[in-house]
């Protein structure tokens, strides 16, 4: 019985100590558009290897916050609201992705970590 507790002892040492991973660094700002905070949106932060993984942060009253690991990051930002009435036959209301696409879809914009700053503040234009 003594040798079971032993082992089952080195296991759960060994696992909490691979359980670590890798250093992460807080990512975090304010996001508006034609200078208002945008209201609800997605800041994804596409990593540009591939050894990472694509982080996901809700933007809320225009701020977001997450972490990611280190290296260089494509910025992707996107929002939609409501446009016109609620189709009549389905009742559900049109939305559009009203951020250009130079802000999610060809986006440019990167930030490399880890880095000096962990404010990261985007004012988009039209």
């Amino acid at each position: 019985m003594k040798v079971a507790a032993y082992w089952i002892g080195i296991c759960l040492i060994t696992a909490a100590g691979c359980s670590k991973g890798p250093v992460k660094y807080p990512v975090q700002g304010v996001v508006r558009f034609k200078n208002s905070p945008i209201e609800s949106g997605t800041m994804t932060l596409i990593p540009k290897s591939s050894a990472a993984r694509t982080a996901v942060s809700p933007i809320v009253g225009g701020k977001y916050k997450t972490e990611v690991t280190a290296g260089d990051w494509t910025v992707n930002i996107r929002a939609v609201r409501e446009k016109g009435p609620p189709d009549p036959k389905g009742g559900e209301v049109p939305r559009e992705q009203y951020i250009p696409a130079k802000y999610n879809g060809d986006s440019k914009i990167v930030i490399s970590l880890p880095s000096d700053k962990t404010e990261f503040n985007y004012d988009l234009e039209p």
